[in-house]
């Protein structure tokens, strides 16, 4: 975690996105009990949990704080998990990835897809459930747009044998949520002296030059390329 200054600021924004995510966690609560039967989702499934995935900086922030309040222990097992990515990836697995277009990132991360997430027990929970990603926290259900188009399809164990298109509702309204994590991701960038469109691997939350101060988190150039935050990995061999 950055020191200082930017520490206290990367903290206090990682406590009120983990209150602006509510508005998430309160849709998906509600559209799981509607088809209860269809959805599998549940403690001890670790399905959406290998490979990986680009988050903002927003979620960068929920994750070090989170990080930093497991013990020494736990933070050295989920470090060496971390760092399985980076000898798997190389160093794209610490940089900047919202600079690289779908297909390039899709890629990269072909060699990871079994690769357990770094916060992921042996046991298959998550050490950090409540301060977990947002597309952790949407990756089960199918979400619509207002315009009822498909912007993620879910999980592949839910709904099977019916046509996700066809479900009814399933339109989250983020946009009171978008205007809290816009907030935070501003305040974050400026802390940090990067583009606020700065999207890294989540491994790379919890490893050098992210975790800690390093003149390598200053903005690279090019022109950035947003990565849905609908997309994840896909789900890790049978």
């Amino acid at each position: 975690m950055p020191v200082g200054g930017a520490g206290q600021i990367l903290r206090r924004a990682a406590a009120r996105y983990r209150d602006a995510l509510a508005i998430v966690d309160d849709y998906m609560e509600r559209e799981t009990a509607r088809r209860r039967e269809q959805v599998h989702c549940r403690r001890g499934c670790a399905e959406c949990c290998f490979g990986t995935f680009a988050f903002s900086l927003a979620d960068m922030a929920l994750v070090q704080s989170a990080f930093g309040s497991l013990n020494e222990e736990i933070q050295e097992y989920c470090v060496r998990r971390a760092t399985a990515f980076v000898e798997n990836m190389g160093e794209v697995a610490a940089r900047r990835v919202d600079l690289l277009d779908e297909a390039e990132l899709d890629r990269l991360l072909e060699p990871v897809a079994a690769l357990p997430c770094p916060f992921l027990s042996p046991e298959h929970d998550c050490r950090i459930y409540r301060s977990r990603p947002l597309v952790c926290r949407i990756h089960g259900l199918p979400i619509k747009g207002n315009g009822n188009e498909l912007l993620g399809p879910g999980c592949r164990l839910n709904f099977v044998g019916i046509r996700v298109e066809e479900l009814s509702g399933y339109q989250l309204d983020i946009a009171e949520f978008d205007v809290a994590e816009a907030t935070e991701i501003a305040g974050i960038a400026e802390a940090l002296g990067v583009d606020e469109e700065t999207q890294i691997l989540l491994p790379a939350a919890i490893l050098p030059p992210w975790f800690l101060p390093s003149d390598e988190m200053r903005m690279e150039n090019g022109k950035a390329r947003h990565v849905s935050r609908f997309r994840k990995s896909e789900p890790h061999p049978d």
